[in-house]
């Protein structure tokens, strides 16, 4: 009897302490669940936003957008400014870097041959990111006697998702013309030729008298005289290359 007795006690503590443990824990719980009610009160909804659109690549590419003035460097630590917008030339801004295994060919072929030809009324500027971005050992190299500027700055108004990207700015109208990335300089004039209407930059025939009244007369006759030159449609150098591509590249 007494045996009984005392299993009956252990039992009732056991008991005891089971409910006790778990009423504290219903009480833990429901605590919590009030502070994460409370919390989500406060708290700011997350709106969820589409992504930018990509910047348009592909050589020949135009967007129309607003153009910026560049602000950067020298390779000597000068600060230098080149107007853009609101000149009367137009300026193509060839973004170039000293690690990238692409623009090695644009470097080599401006160190040996120097700028290609790209019109008269065409500035071209090579751009990098800054000192901390790239190598000055290496681009005092291969940059010297190059129209040159270093701008971190610049790569992030013009939103240039790789190297080598390619941007064509329209002075008088402070507009990208065209804009786009290529393996070698002949696609780069393709952008200028396409981008201007002007078929003599890849031809060097005056097209100065044909002078089209019309965005459709222009794009026939630079159809035209780019097929004389060899270049029809399908050619792989008026097609946008991979995006991820020419991210690698950076």
């Amino acid at each position: 009897m007494l045996i009984v007795l005392i299993i009956g006690c252990v039992v009732l503590v056991l008991a005891t302490i089971f409910v006790t443990a778990l009423v504290a824990s219903y009480a833990q719980l429901e605590r919590r669940v009030e502070q994460l009610s409370s919390a989500d009160e406060r708290s700011v909804p997350i709106e969820l936003t589409t992504q930018p659109a990509a910047v348009p690549t592909g050589v020949g590419g135009a967007s129309g957008r607003a153009a910026h003035d560049l602000s950067g460097i020298t390779l000597g630590g000068d600060a230098r400014t080149i107007a853009t917008v609101g000149v009367e030339h137009t300026t193509l801004l060839a973004f170039l870097s000293s690690g990238c295994r692409t623009c090695g060919r644009f470097w080599e072929t401006l160190r040996s041959e120097g700028p290609p030809s790209i019109g008269p009324t065409t500035r071209l500027v090579v751009l990098t990111k800054g000192p901390d971005e790239e190598s000055p050992t290496d681009l005092r190299r291969v940059a010297d006697g190059v129209d040159f500027i270093m701008t971190t700055e610049a790569w992030h108004d013009f939103e240039i998702p790789g190297t080598p990207f390619f941007v064509l700015v329209d002075g008088p109208t402070g507009r990208v013309a065209g804009e786009g990335t290529a393996l070698g300089w002949d696609e780069v004039r393709n952008l200028v030729a396409l981008g201007l209407g002007d078929a003599s930059i890849l031809t060097g025939v005056d097209t100065s008298a044909m002078k089209p009244s019309s965005d459709a007369e222009r794009e026939s006759m630079v159809d035209q005289i780019l097929m004389d030159a060899g270049i029809f449609p399908g050619d792989p150098s008026l097609y946008p290359l991979d995006a991820d591509a020419a991210n690698h590249e950076d």
